[in-house]
């Protein structure tokens, strides 16, 4: 329930500014200063792209695929921030009020994701069997999916697809700057059918991008749950980026005065939700997969189960998924932000290495360790995605300034000091 003028919680413990001119404005930004943070991130980012590049000259078919492995964790990441703000404009809540400006940023970062596929739309050669003329020409199945898998039909679909998410991207994020302002209540009805839309189109997009860019690597494989799995790939891995930078602001005014371990636990428990969705769409397709039994999917699972990538595999199940099932289930460690951000590192490597799971087994060699320029191209792109988030996350506020879930986190702020407080006179009286 929202507290009432006059009720308790109804007054907010940091003040909040009536106009985006007013100095006041200064603090709440001064609190997404992480310059230290994107001067590292630009430096990893310009020095293993640098090195991929001049290693990648040598052998430009695996500069492509080690390029496509890396690229995907930032799409992911930019497209999973963009889908939690369609769940919280859809849903409401204290939680969402903390990490929306987090989540603006992350979203604001796909024109650069759009730029960042240029390579893999000219190297799709190097990718995919079906960009490839002479080998279309003598395989019957390939010949028979040309009408959909060919490059002029690839490139049209990448452009709708970033066209939809930078339209929705633009619009959440101009909504939000405008509901900053003040004087606009239909602003919030406005977001609420943005969301409900766009997470119809995010839903079609996933499914569509997934088959053109991930499965049509082995284009005899099949699955009905590729835009479900990538969906809750992509809410795991932005859900654990955002905890992390996180747990680096809350620490510091205007969120120190927010923060509190209900919201905290509410946080925690929305990375737990993901870790088990998106662990349940993984065991489910696998569980498909294994009762067909029929060699053109079985196939799949083949590439991915040897060469040293059945190690992986193993990894992925304790790391994944088990270590932080566990984890999340204790209330202490969601309640607490520097230790629910570990956690969240954990989850967030494993995603990264699960993208380099699901692209690189499906070319030759199948060795693991013949893929080392994967190595360097992802923290090249993700240190240059994260210099990007992180210049968007300082050119605004860090908290919304006139949405109406602030009231919610008062509230769960409040009524925590004020379980505190009761506590401490049972222990003392």
């Amino acid at each position: 329930m929202t507290p009432k003028k006059g009720e308790r919680g109804a007054s907010a413990p940091c003040p909040r500014p009536d106009s985006v001119n007013d100095p006041a404005i200064a603090e709440y930004a001064s609190a997404a200063d992480l310059s230290r943070y994107q001067l590292l991130a630009i430096a990893i980012g310009i020095a293993g792209t640098a090195i991929f590049i001049l290693a990648g000259l040598s052998d430009p078919s695996q500069f492509f695929r080690a390029y496509l492995a890396a690229y995907l964790p930032c799409l992911n990441m930019g497209l999973g921030c963009m889908a939690i703000l369609f769940v919280y404009h859809l849903t409401g809540g204290g939680w969402g009020y903390l990490i929306r400006r987090i989540l603006e940023a992350g979203s604001r970062t796909l024109p650069l994701l759009a730029v960042g596929f240029l390579p893999i739309a000219l190297g799709i050669k190097h990718l995919y069997l079906w960009a490839d003329p002479v080998v279309v020409e003598g395989n019957e199945l390939l010949r028979h999916q040309h009408v959909y898998m060919n490059p002029e039909f690839f490139w049209i679909r990448a452009a709708i697809y970033f066209g939809l998410w930078m339209t929705f991207a633009f619009f959440l994020n101009r909504w939000s700057r405008i509901e900053d302002r003040g004087g606009y209540p239909q602003i919030g009805s406005w977001l609420t059918n943005l969301s409900a839309g766009g997470a119809v189109i995010y839903g079609l997009t996933m499914h569509f991008s997934g088959v053109d860019w991930i499965i049509s690597l082995q284009p005899s494989y099949h699955s009905t749950i590729t835009g479900p799995m990538l969906a809750s790939q992509q809410l795991l891995t932005s859900m654990a980026v955002v905890l992390m930078v996180f747990a680096l602001l809350c620490r510091r005014p205007p969120l120190a005065e927010l923060v509190s371990p209900k919201g905290m636990h509410d946080l925690g428990n929305l990375l737990l939700t993901f870790v088990v969705l998106f662990s349940y769409m993984l065991w489910f397709e696998f569980m498909l997969v294994w009762l067909a039994n029929m060699r053109s999917d079985v196939v799949w699972y083949g590439n991915r189960l040897s060469g040293g990538w059945e190690w992986v595999a193993v990894s992925l199940m304790v790391f994944q998924f088990a270590i932080p099932f566990v984890l999340l289930l204790q209330r202490r460690v969601k309640r607490r932000p520097a230790v629910l951000a570990r956690v969240a590192v954990l989850a967030w490597l494993m995603q990264v290495v699960f993208t380099h799971y699901q692209i690189l087994p499906a070319f030759h060699p199948r060795v693991l360790a013949d893929w080392w320029l994967s190595l360097v191209a992802a923290p090249g792109l993700i240190g240059l995605w994260a210099a990007a988030f992180l210049w968007q996350l300082k050119r605004a506020p860090i908290l919304p300034l006139n949405d109406p879930n602030r009231a919610i986190a008062v509230h769960l702020r409040e009524s925590d000091d004020w379980e505190l407080q009761w506590e401490e006179s049972l222990t003392h009286g």
